[in-house]
């Protein structure tokens, strides 16, 4: 990610085909936000979430949903 421009800021918690990234801001004072950023990085982030514990318990919630969905 980082030979595709990725900057050293964030740290990356999920890819996909590494043409997409999760990523935490380590620059944040408090709870880092959560990034969907494309790669190779153009300098545009996406706010996915206001911090990594509310980002989990969406990624969570929505899982649910889905099984709950395949159950019925």
């Amino acid at each position: 990610m980082r030979k595709n421009g990725l900057p050293e800021q964030y740290i990356v918690i999920k890819t996909s085909d590494e043409e997409f990234a999760i990523c935490l801001d380590s620059l944040a004072n408090e709870e880092s936000p959560v990034y969907g950023i494309e790669i190779p990085f153009n300098g545009s982030v996406n706010k996915i979430g206001d911090d990594f514990n509310s980002y989990i318990k969406d990624v969570l919630d929505e899982s649910i949903e889905i099984i709950d969905e395949d159950l019925d």
